[in-house]
């Protein structure tokens, strides 16, 4: 399915690009360009949360963090979200901490 992520470290420089997810098996795969594909192992994943910013909250938007790095991602909907973080949640896969 179709989720932004954020990139960029500064405030004024972050921005959401559209990606293109696909959840098989064992692995997410994503495209970052018509030609460029990326891989996060679900296996590296330690913990999906919402995204909280000071006071406000980002609405549709949460935060995969694995072992070297996070990824801030919006669905398009509320709808959208809860599929996604159910289906990539440590406990949710069986890949829990031990």
């Amino acid at each position: 399915g179709q989720l932004k992520e954020k990139k960029g470290r500064w405030k004024f420089l972050e921005r959401w690009k559209t990606r293109y997810f696909t959840l098989s098996g064992s692995q997410i795969t994503y495209s970052k360009s018509d030609s460029r594909k990326e891989t996060l192992p679900v296996r590296e994943i330690q913990s999906v949360k919402a995204v909280h910013k000071g006071i406000r909250d980002i609405p549709k938007a949460f935060e995969i963090f694995t072992t070297d790095q996070n990824y801030v991602l919006k669905a398009k909907g509320q709808q959208n979200i809860e599929p996604w973080v159910q289906c990539i949640h440590p406990s949710s896969c069986g890949q829990g901490s031990e």
